[in-house]
């Protein structure tokens, strides 16, 4: 495995660049990536924001960096510069070695070309030097993991164009690898003299070269060099086919994917390249009579003036857009590797090609390239129908094919007739019928036409776009936002975005369409059935018929401010924004403000109205709190006014099939956290919308004096009053209220399994997910509630003795002060981790609707439940919560040796359960014993110490509740053995010394934070990612939850636990009678917040 380093700015200043050039930029309507010159002052600004990675590649050493959820090297050469006496002539691998690391975090320069999307008379763009790739990857672990590799080869009519033109982030989002790259065009990469000394097909080799070097290289990046899929578009989609049938590209790829171009377009194929070869000589002074002088002098000239050539092979605009294309070589002594040796029509109908799965596409307008230019003035239109027989053979392509002008023009009346009958008027009112022509001509009969002669050889899929974007080439070319039709490259610009869209942000159709694409791309470079969104796409078969899929237009979307997504709920108009694939609204207040008289209170639905949109954008404080995870001694953080959720949701048409919902509670043993410490981003790569939400934590959720007048429980109140706000509206965000699945981590997971238990929650959610929680494990239910309050009215200056004067007191006093009592409750660090907790609630006057009226062992046992099914789930060290933070300080690891019998019961929270200090040491003694024997707790014997807290604090209330819930609903159970990168473990104990599987490991691999920003996602992580996901979308759409290719097992009978051990790259279901030594646990009498024994 090759070295992964990260660099901070100051080393990499001194990196080598080699020849790279990246001081390039093409003015005009299309920003081509913007390439500047990055110096080493830009680096030095960039690098606060990315970090640089170094790997080595067979060259040596290159410096990328990342850019969020993926690494980035750009500029890399693949082949030797194609200058001197290698211009016309087959491109060579590089096989340069430096020393040096290598600069690749800027594009190398565009091959030079005449450039159609360059306004204005000079169009000349470009390096001859040119020969460079670009590799993005959400991997860089070659040993350990393999991910698929797209190799995406870029249109412009073999003229114009390049790699970087495109960017990779939406594809992105699954797991994989996307490399564009540069290949040489126009009459550098073109040019024939149909011969051997200028054979042609440079620009095809170059691309044959790009993925040697993709075969040779790509494990470095994480790649698997047998599972590389060719991606184009047009003349990239042409050069997909055409590799299908030359013998150079045999076994460098093992699929393809042509959009919007093959092999059979009349625009591919050129026609009387030696007479053009001849022209461009002549015009440069150059011998014609022997292919070789002309050669020689053509290599003596300057590069830009060979190209400065072009227009003279140009007849009206940039027509014909393709005068140099491919041809067919001859084999001989000086061209022993020819690219092409039949024709494409004759090798596809043999079968002499590459027998490996290809997807074909058109879009609905295709003809809107070249023909939206013309549109963009008057003249235009006039200038093809009065001189139509002059300029329709090369606006389609025919006349280099049909030298004979009378047979020409017989051709040209045929095509009039047949569109416009007997009298021909071109204008602006048939010109859907002239894009008609160009789409037919220079796109769908090829493409048919590929399709039907492929399918005996391979499978063959098509689609039909048919989905109109809000910008693309047909507006881009127009200068018109003027409806024409579906452009060519309008999909390809969903997928593969360019600045050209930068003005024109994606609404939440295009995402929709885009996240489908995604799927395709990701199912296909699998191996997989290719499937847009749900839909597969058909595979061709022998009746003669198309068989396609036809993408259509998403309903319509909801409205689109001025500065970002408007939607109307309940109370009024709120504006959130686009972000990649999805449409966030944070901030969204769902309660009325938990202060003054309404402190220490059940919350109330927020019926407030607004008539001015209010800003969504930002996720609302947390709830006021002594955090754990605030480092220093003053761990205060939040706002009392605090009751805000957040809306993330790919789709945003009510009118619409209506997504399926997960509302996720997020963790802090009630003490810490807040909704805003996820991100959907994972999820929401499906058809989901997640809601996430602040509840009252500590003191102020739940502070209670075991009677009516503060009942307790406020935390799990806010719970239930932001499911009724996800009743009332989540309509108005896509989704279906009748499909709300309720999901926990730790706290939250415990709150998931109250919420089956209380009255209140009925009917509020349809599914639920507990991680590493539930209300049995002895860290919920409260002991020594009212004790407990007691000593925080007194530490903030009020009546300790109850009652309704220390509540008026206790809301007269600053939150703050309230909140800073915590430490009075905990011994040793931030131990017992939750010393307020859930209490059952007393029945009154001052508390009409209790959430709990009994202990969760007593309605779990006798099945008074929500009965919806349920998914528990555990991690291999979940003790790992809250020892991790032990491992990291030699000292903490002494303090408990010499205080174990006081510090034990803080850590594993039967302080407060077990009020009698003698049996609390025996107890204490008997589980050292039992896990430590006469040993002390030591580095060494660490693993024994988490398996301890992992089985009291968390396996052993898990495992309890599956088999008391199995009798009621269905139960599905998985333990999590997969180590990530990085979690909480690492987070507390500062080490990255393997300790086991904690508490989190799971939830970080479905709901990404903050904590991971310094530890990217690995290739390996996201294909767990990936199950994770496919678990909650099954789940939520009311299936049998999936984890990959298992389904989670249900839970059959009370004696023994049934689960999906998960694992990389397998796991397996798994019975047992135990997780890990639950019935020690279940002899001790620890008296958990009740006198119920343990079942």
């Amino acid at each position: 495995m090759p070295r992964i380093d990260l660099h901070s700015q100051e080393s990499i200043c001194n990196l080598s660049d080699g020849k790279r050039r990246s001081d390039m930029w093409l003015p005009g309507r299309v920003i081509v990536g913007v390439i500047l010159l990055i110096g080493c002052l830009a680096w030095q600004t960039r690098a606060t924001q990315n970090d640089h990675v170094v790997i080595s590649i067979s060259n040596g050493a290159i410096v990328g960096e990342r850019r969020g959820h993926y690494y980035a090297f750009e500029g890399l050469p693949y082949a030797k510069a194609p200058t001197g006496d290698r211009r016309f002539a087959p491109p060579e691998l590089n096989d340069e070695q430096w020393d040096v690391p290598r600069n690749a975090t800027a594009l190398g320069a565009y091959c030079m070309q005449w450039s159609h999307t360059i306004p204005g008379k000079d169009k000349l763009f470009g390096e001859e030097d040119c020969l460079y790739l670009n590799v993005y990857t959400t991997a860089l672990e070659p040993a350990d993991t393999t991910l698929s590799t797209l190799v995406y080869i870029h249109g412009g009519a073999f003229m114009f164009g390049g790699g970087g033109f495109f960017s990779p982030t939406h594809v992105l989002q699954k797991p994989m690898i996307v490399i564009t790259f540069n290949y040489r065009l126009g009459p550098l990469g073109f040019l024939s003299t149909e011969d051997d000394i200028i054979p042609g097909n440079f620009g095809l080799k170059d691309q044959v070269t790009a993925l040697q070097w993709v075969r040779k290289n790509i494990r470095h990046f994480g790649g698997d060099p047998d599972r590389v899929t060719l991606v184009g578009f047009s003349a990239g989609g042409a050069s997909v086919h055409l590799h299908y049938l030359s013998p150079m590209s045999r076994g460098l790829f093992q699929n393809g994917i042509a959009h919007s171009g093959t092999a059979l377009n009349p625009w591919v194929m050129a026609e009387d390249s030696a007479g053009k070869a001849k022209r461009i000589a002549q015009s440069l002074g150059c011998p014609t009579d022997l292919s070789q002088t002309l050669l020689s002098c053509l290599r003596e000239r300057p590069a830009a003036d060979i190209v400065r050539q072009v227009p003279f092979l140009l007849d009206y605009l940039y027509n014909p857009f393709s005068p140099l294309g491919v041809v067919v070589e001859r084999q001989s002594k000086l061209n022993r590797k020819p690219f092409l040796v039949e024709h494409p029509v004759t090798l596809s109908r043999k079968g002499k090609l590459t027998k490996v799965p290809l997807i074909l596409s058109v879009a609905q307008s295709e003809g809107l390239y070249p023909g939206a230019e013309f549109a963009s003035k008057p003249g235009y239109l006039q200038d093809i129908d009065a001189h139509w027989y002059e300029l329709l053979p090369s606006i389609l392509d025919y006349k280099s094919a049909v030298p004979d002008a009378t047979e020409r023009d017989q051709l040209s009346r045929a095509i009039s007739e047949h569109y416009f009958g007997k009298e021909r008027k071109l204008t602006m009112d048939n010109f859907r019928d002239f894009i008609s022509i160009l789409s037919n001509r220079l796109f769908f009969v090829g493409a048919t036409r590929a399709a039907k002669l492929l399918q005996p050889h391979l499978p063959v899929y098509f689609y039909y776009y048919n989905f109109k974007a809000a910008y693309g080439i047909g507006e881009l070319l127009s200068g018109s936002l003027e409806n024409y039709g579906v452009a060519h490259g309008d999909d390809t610009l969903l997928i593969f975005p360019s600045s050209m869209r930068d003005k024109h942000p994606y609404t939440d159709a295009e995402r929709r369409v885009v996240t489908n694409f995604v799927t395709l791309y990701d199912t296909f470079s699998r191996g997989l059935e290719p499937m847009y969104g749900p839909d597969a796409l058909p595979v061709q078969n022998i009746t003669g018929k198309l068989q396609f899929l036809e993408v259509k237009a998403p309903p319509p979307c909801a409205a689109v401010a001025v500065n970002g997504v408007k939607v109307t709920i309940k109370n009024g108009p709120i504006i959130g924004e686009q972000r990649l694939n999805y449409f966030a609204f944070e901030g969204i207040p769902y309660a009325k403000p938990p202060v003054g008289g309404r402190r220490f209170a059940a919350s109330e639905l927020l019926d407030e109205r607004w008539q001015e949109p209010r800003n969504a954008t930002r996720t609302g404080p947390v709830c006021l709190q002594w955090s754990h995870l605030k480092p220093g001694d003053d761990k205060m953080d939040g706002e009392e006014d605090c009751l805000f959720l957040n809306v993330y949701t790919p789709n945003l048409t009510p009118e619409g099939d209506p997504l399926p919902t997960i509302v996720h509670l997020h963790g802090g043993a009630f003490m810490y956290g807040g909704g805003g410490f996820f991100q959907p981003d994972f999820l929401l790569q499906r058809p989901l919308i997640l809601v996430t939400v602040n509840y009252r934590l500590g003191p102020l959720g739940f502070l209670s004096t075991e009677d009516d007048v503060i009942g307790g429980n406020f935390g799990l109140k806010d719970q239930v009053t932001a499911l009724q706000w996800v009743q009332r509206n989540i309509k108005y965000f896509g989704g279906d209220a009748g499909r709300v699945t309720l999901s926990g981590f730790s706290a939250g997971a415990a709150s998931v399994h109250l919420h089956m238990l209380s009255p209140l929650s009925r009917g509020l959610f349809r599914s639920a997910i507990g991680h590493s929680g539930s209300a049995f494990n002895p860290w919920v239910m409260v002991e020594r509630a009212a004790e407990k309050a007691r000593l925080i009215a007194t530490g903030a200056g009020c009546p300790s003795n109850g009652g309704r004067e220390m509540l008026d007191c206790l809301r007269q006093r600053p939150a703050r002060e309230i909140v800073r009592q915590v430490p009075k409750l905990q011994d040793f660090l931030y131990n017992p981790f939750s010393p307020l907790g859930v209490v059952v609630e007393k029945h009154g006057k001052g508390n009409p609707q209790p959430f709990l009226a009994e202990h969760p062992r007593e309605l779990t046992r006798r099945g008074k439940l929500n009965k919806v099914p349920l998914i528990l789930s555990v991690t291999e060290a979940e003790g790992l919560y809250p020892a991790a933070e032990f491992y990291g300080n030699a000292s903490y690891l002494v303090h408990i040796n010499e205080r174990w019998n006081e510090v034990l019961p803080s850590i594993l929270d039967y302080k407060y359960a077990v009020r009698d200090v003698h049996l609390r040491d025996a107890l204490s003694d008997v589980i050292k014993m039992r896990y430590l024997g006469t040993v002390n707790l030591n580095a060494q014997n660490f693993h024994h110490f988490v398996r301890m807290v992992s089985n009291r604090l968390f396996f052993a209330g898990i495992t309890e509740l599956a088999k008391l819930m199995q009798q009621h609903v269905p139960v599905y159970f998985y333990v999590d053995r997969y180590k990530a990168t990085y979690g909480l473990s690492e987070a507390l104990s500062g080490s990255d010394k393997f300790l086991g599987v904690p508490h989190g490991e799971d939830i970080l691999l479905i709901l990404p934070s903050s904590l991971r920003d310094a530890a990217p996602y690995t290739g390996e992580e996201l294909m767990m990612v990936s199950k994770f996901v496919d678990m909650y979308e099954s789940f939520a759409y009311g299936q049998r939850p999936r984890f990959g290719k298992h389904e989670l097992p249900a839970q059959e009978d009370y004696a023994r636990i049934k689960y999906l051990d998960i694992g990389f790259p397998d796991s397996t279901i798994t019975t047992a009678d135990f997780l890990s030594d639950e019935p020690f646990w279940g002899i001790l009498n620890f008296n958990d917040g009740t006198t119920v024994p343990f079942a």
